[in-house]
């Protein structure tokens, strides 16, 4: 099982999402569960072959909850960067991973909680006493 966290202000919410699929239904099931996310307004961290499929089929339901979707790595499996074309979608990283387990997501998530805490702590141009005009 592959946890995603999600990020909502300050809170972290954790939703559990098979990082195996091994038949139609599992794809429909990833389907339901990324489509859910994007519903309820939860990003969603893709990660693989088989989730970048279901990332498809959800942006061709609905194309709006491609919105919702963060790619965690270019796969070195054949046919990934096919389906990076089809959802333009940018992946995170692009290490020539192709270990599965959700590896790509496992090295994403500490980028994503890094640009999280950045952007939450960094200061407003008023806060650092930034001038708006130059002299």
């Amino acid at each position: 099982w592959c946890g995603t966290t999600f990020w909502q202000g300050r809170r972290a919410m954790r939703i559990s999402v098979s990082s195996w699929a091994t038949s139609t239904e599992d794809v429909d099931r990833s389907v339901d569960a990324i489509l859910r996310c994007a519903q309820l307004g939860l990003p969603v961290l893709v990660d693989g072959f088989i989730a970048s499929t279901a990332a498809l089929v959800a942006v061709r339901l609905q194309p709006p909850a491609g919105e919702w979707f963060l790619y965690a790595h270019q796969s070195a499996e054949p046919g990934h960067r096919h389906l990076m074309v089809a959802l333009d979608a940018q992946p995170l990283l692009d290490l020539g991973m192709r270990l599965g387990e959700a590896s790509g997501a496992a090295v994403a998530l500490p980028l994503l909680r890094l640009a999280c805490a950045l952007h939450d702590q960094m200061a407003t141009f008023a806060e650092a006493g930034v001038s708006e005009k130059l002299s």
